[in-house]
């Protein structure tokens, strides 16, 4: 599941869990297309901790958004919990403007604290 757990102004905390599918991204993206529409660069907070994996179309829809609008995030904070999205997260870096960093686990409130400019 893919939801939209938090937005204000330029900040939106998504919640990633279970198996993301393509089903949760095409209800997400138009929210978040909205948002950015109003408010981009935006501050993203993911809080994947206890995600189980990707649907590849999912995989598909998350990469194409991320070329359409990765000029229009300015900072991604990722907090997980499994090796391979620190790898997937190294491997869609690049197509953001802003800067990426991924947070463990156990380092929310660092990464509530970075994405927030404390």
């Amino acid at each position: 599941m893919l939801s939209i757990e938090h937005h204000t102004g330029d900040f939106v905390r998504l919640r990633a869990t279970a198996k993301l599918t393509t089903q949760d991204y095409r209800g997400t993206i138009p929210h978040l297309e909205a948002i950015i529409k109003e408010n981009a660069p935006l501050r993203v907070l993911i809080d994947a901790r206890g995600i189980e994996g990707m649907e590849a179309g999912a995989m598909w829809m998350d990469a194409k958004f991320d070329m359409k609008h990765g000029s229009d995030i300015g900072q991604i904070a990722f907090v997980g919990d499994q090796t391979w999205e620190k790898w997937l997260l190294k491997i869609f870096a690049p197509m953001f403007k802003g800067e990426v960093r991924y947070f463990d686990a156990a380092e929310m409130a660092a990464a509530e604290s970075w994405i927030n400019g404390a």
